[in-house]
């Protein structure tokens, strides 16, 4: 296992992990197809609160990618919310009524994130890789 920075080749293993912490892109949605779709495009948009830019992940020889984090500044945060809705909506944009309702009350529910502080938006493990440190590892590189 080896922790590598993200690169935009990783946006079919990152859309799926990106599904993985709650509450579920899935859920907000209304499908898999639509959050893999929205997933996928938030990670390789360049101002996303889920950006391969921000992100790490740790490669395994033989599964691939099997976790994924991504942190950034917390002064970022504000500036990225409005790209990362918009990169969802346009992905999956049949999904964009329920993300604009349910994105609302989720928006309410997340405190501000401090300007000095680093912001993990998404820690995930693929499942039937869990329990191996993998993800307190990729929380200790970020």
């Amino acid at each position: 296992m080896r922790l590598r920075a993200a690169r935009p080749e990783d946006a079919e293993a990152a859309a799926r992990l990106i599904l993985e912490p709650p509450p579920s892109l899935t859920l907000l949605l209304g499908s898999e197809e639509a959050a893999l779709r929205a997933a996928r495009a938030s990670f390789l948009a360049p101002r996303s609160i889920h950006s391969w830019r921000h992100a790490l992940v740790a490669d395994d020889p033989e599964a691939g990618v099997v976790g994924l984090v991504v942190a950034f500044p917390g002064g970022l945060w504000g500036r990225y919310r409005a790209p990362t809705g918009l990169a969802m909506a346009r992905a999956a944009p049949k999904a964009l009524p329920g993300l604009v309702r349910r994105g609302r009350v989720l928006d309410r529910l997340t405190a501000p994130v401090p300007e000095d502080a680093l912001h993990v938006s998404t820690l995930a493990v693929a499942p039937g890789t869990r329990g191996r440190g993998i993800g307190a590892t990729l929380l200790r590189a970020a």
